[in-house]
């Protein structure tokens, strides 16, 4: 094989090589947006706990309590109850009113049926923001530049409590809220029943930027469309690299590795970008709601990432034993040997006292990092360690191993 061509194969190879690492990321990236992101029941398993949250019942409390105030007219009826003289009262007693009808409101998210019912509505609503993302939905909607998810129910049940103070007379029946010709014919039962119109947005809590929705629509679109492909695309470069390396189980080593990098820098990547995604869309408080969302969702993506860290380790520690380098051929038979063991195990280790001084030294740097600094910087540290020791140990074989081919 000349020269030119030697060196075309290995601008190939590492070309292929380089490709399928982008690609286990950008699968790693879309397959994980896609089932936990935009599915459902994955999305309320990972974030279900949300509900049990103080700042998300503080937060849904808070914005209902103003709402239902507003809509009864409570400082109008307070008003009308009071003498001419005595009516400067009325916005300080209404005001007395929403905070404790925040406080009842909050206490109610607080019971495990309220937390139940959020959960469920929570999943209902991303059901039906998922539908937003892909153009078209009923309870969230855009009103101007915001984002709405439409709480009417619980906006209901805090007239409930409003009831219960007295402020709306008992004969007042409320609309049933699971009517199903919904929110129309709901907000037009409210209001004949209780004599005055409602704001338009009653029931309606501002969760985003619709600007920023926007474009979150394009890469909703391009993840359904793309995901299968580019799996399928990294499987066949994957598959491609190996065939056409020379030495294939270090090529399937160098993948291991390759992708135990790959995952730990996509995590790096979606952690920072999910972060970014709150900061830039959240409305209010909903901050800290989003907030807690990208918690539980990182959470969960860490969990995918170690698992696929540690299938790359072990695809990379298999494939190095089973390539059966002079160390581990030379090891094996050390341990096997019917005689004469103790005597050929410590000729080993003095053979492969530096290899060991290495793995020793890596294995304790990894451990202290990963205590006094993250895990993935830990692992990215303990692979180039493993590189550099594995180049310094090639550079120093015995005449015995022949030369070292090429990938």
């Amino acid at each position: 094989m000349s020269a030119a061509t030697s060196w075309g194969r290995r601008g190939l190879l590492g070309l292929l090589f380089a490709l399928a690492c982008l690609g286990v990321t950008l699968s790693l990236v879309a397959v994980w947006a896609h089932q936990t992101v935009l599915g459902t029941d994955r999305f309320v398993a990972v974030v279900g706990r949300i509900a049990e949250e103080p700042e998300v019942q503080a937060f849904a409390a808070d914005r209902l309590a103003r709402q239902v105030v507003v809509a009864a007219d409570v400082e109008g009826r307070i008003a009308e109850r009071l003498p001419p003289e005595q009516a400067f009262l009325a916005a300080p007693l209404a005001n007395g009113i929403e905070r404790i009808l925040d406080e009842r409101l909050t206490g109610f998210f607080a019971t495990e049926r309220a937390q139940s019912a959020l959960v469920t509505a929570t999943g209902a609503t991303h059901r039906r923001l998922v539908t937003v993302l892909r153009g078209d939905s009923d309870i969230v909607s855009i009103e101007g530049t915001t984002v709405t998810i439409d709480l009417l129910p619980l906006a209901v049940s805090g007239l409930a409590e409003l009831q219960s103070l007295g402020v709306i007379p008992a004969t007042v029946v409320l609309p049933d809220v699971s009517d199903p010709a919904g929110r129309d014919a709901t907000i037009a039962a409210l209001e004949d029943r209780l004599g005055r119109d409602l704001p338009d947005d009653f029931g309606l809590v501002a969760i985003a930027d619709a600007n920023r929705l926007a474009a979150a629509q394009g890469l909703v679109r391009a993840f359904d469309i793309v995901v299968v492909v580019l799996v399928l695309v990294t499987l066949a470069l994957c598959v491609a690299t190996i065939v056409l390396a020379r030495r294939r189980l270090r090529m399937v080593v160098a993948l291991g590795l390759g992708v135990v990098v790959a995952v730990i820098v996509a995590r790096i990547i979606v952690r920072t970008a999910l972060t970014g995604i709150t900061t830039s869309i959240a409305s209010g408080g909903s901050g800290d709601v989003l907030t807690l969302v990208i918690q539980d969702l990182t959470t969960d993506l860490a969990t995918w990432t170690w698992i696929l860290v540690g299938l790359g380790i072990v695809v990379a520690a298999t494939a190095t034993v089973a390539s059966r380098p002079a160390w581990v051929t030379t090891g094996v038979d050390a341990l096997t040997a019917s005689s004469s063991r103790s005597k050929r195990l410590e000729a080993w280790v003095r053979a492969h006292v530096d290899g060991i001084g290495w793995t020793v030294a890596i294995i304790l740097t990894v451990a202290v990092l990963a205590v006094a600094m993250t895990p993935e910087l830990a692992v990215l540290v303990g692979i180039g360690l493993v590189l550099l020791a594995w180049s310094g140990l090639l550079r120093r074989r015995t005449p015995t191993e022949g030369p070292t081919e090429p990938a």
